[in-house]
């Protein structure tokens, strides 16, 4: 241990808890630290938890990729393509990032109780389609195994439906369409789910492909769209580029051409909101810091002009500036040291208890989650430490300049 570094040790140990002015300074200046951290650390644990929960539901939808017909208009009426055995296996052996691959119809129809009438949207789905989403999200009932060899009359609807059309489970229900004429179909309610995804939620109910291919007198092969899944570390604008790139010269086999488009694209301006957010961050952090430095400057400020007398000692026995400058310096990492300290304990008390107690809620109509949602990342994490005590020693430096500037003659006028 240098002499720099003992001295700043045995200032931060005892001296400054006896003085009057310096106490109060370094306190406020420690908690500083502590609270501006704290809120640095669980803003980027906020911001990219309800991010990833908002991408999830998306996905959960549907897929990070869809593969439709070119000719589909923006509405849920939409042309079919044909999607054989060969296609998928083709996707699979070809694309290693691609984790899955399931067919899906949809069908915009009219569901129609003694209570009331709403719009909505059938999704028809086979035994190929990961349910693993909707299953975590039913409320009650149960997911059943949908055909796409035949009819099972079963449905899964939201409890936003639900609770609006006055349904439960067991219940029955009449959905009516409309083509060429008026078309009547009687499903049976087995399991009402919440994602808390209300564009979604308001209009997406789950039956089997089969009764949708049926009623638009499709064959088995034609499909709405093949929802293509990657692995996370896939990435999403190379593969469709690449799909869309070897796909959109080719048609189906039956006159339809593809259509390739992610889910960046299908949600353009959900995802837009989203980089907004990281702005936000971007702010938050800026200003947090910016607060603690100012506190951090100001105790140590009142420190040094309170040590006056200590600095024209030291500089009288012969130390240079370089070495009293350090001394503060030291006191200076102490004191971060402490703030930062008590930051992360502090957010990640918060985090443990929000995580896994949802303490705070949300209004999921606003926000599409009901509580804060929050993720851990360890890069984050460490960076923001690590750039929060490089950044405050940095500037540190600046009040330290005024040591220089202290005379040891001068310097017997304080008391």
């Amino acid at each position: 241990m240098n002499l720099s570094s003992f001295i700043a040790k045995r200032i931060f140990d005892g001296g400054l808890s006896k003085s009057r002015a310096a106490a109060p300074a370094v306190i406020i200046a420690t908690w500083g630290i502590a609270i501006g951290l704290m809120v640095m650390l669980l803003a980027v644990c906020i911001v990219t938890g309800f991010k990833n929960e908002v991408k999830n539901q998306i996905t959960g939808f549907g897929a990070q990729i869809e593969l439709s017909n070119f000719d589909a208009v923006t509405s849920y009426e939409k042309k079919p393509i044909y999607i054989s055995d060969s296609l998928i296996d083709e996707l699979k052996h070809d694309y290693p990032s691609i984790t899955h691959v399931q067919r899906t119809v949809i069908k915009p129809g009219m569901l129609k109780t003694d209570q009331a009438f709403s719009g909505i949207v059938l999704k028809g789905i086979g035994p190929d389609y990961d349910s693993h989403f909707f299953a975590q999200h039913i409320l009650k009932g149960e997911m059943p195994t949908f055909s796409d060899t035949e009819s099972t009359s079963q449905a899964v609807i939201s409890q936003q439906i639900a609770q609006e059309m006055g349904l439960h489970v067991g219940d029955k229900m009449y959905v009516y369409f409309i083509s060429d004429k008026v078309k009547a179909r009687r499903f049976k309610v087995s399991g009402i789910y919440q994602t808390h995804f209300v564009e979604y939620d308001k209009v997406f109910v789950l039956v089997d492909m089969y009764t949708i291919q049926r009623l638009q007198k499709w064959d088995a092969s034609q499909m709405t769209a093949l929802e293509i899944s990657l692995n996370p570390e896939a990435d999403l604008e190379a593969t469709t580029y690449d799909l869309a790139r070897r796909f959109t010269a080719r048609s189906d086999g039956h006159g339809e051409q593809y259509y390739v488009q992610n889910t960046r694209q299908l949600h353009e301006q959900i995802f837009a909101w989203l980089d907004l957010l990281d702005m936000n961050v971007v702010i938050i952090l800026i200003l947090m810091f910016g607060v603690a430095t100012i506190i951090m400057v100001s105790g140590l400020l009142i420190i040094i002009l309170e040590r006056t007398q200590m600095i024209g000692l030291l500089k009288a026995l012969g130390s240079a500036n370089r070495q009293v400058r350090h001394t503060f310096l030291w006191l200076a990492f102490l004191m971060i040291g402490k703030g930062m300290l008590w930051g992360n304990l502090l957010a990640a008390i918060f985090f443990v208890t929000q995580y896994y107690g949802h303490v705070i809620p949300l209004n999921p109509a606003v926000y599409y989650v009901d509580s804060v949602p929050l993720q851990f990342n360890m890069w984050y994490w460490i960076g923001i430490n690590i750039m929060t005590l490089f950044l405050s020693l940095l500037v540190m430096l600046l009040p330290t300049y005024i040591i220089s500037r202290i005379h040891p003659s001068e310097s017997m006028r304080y008391e």
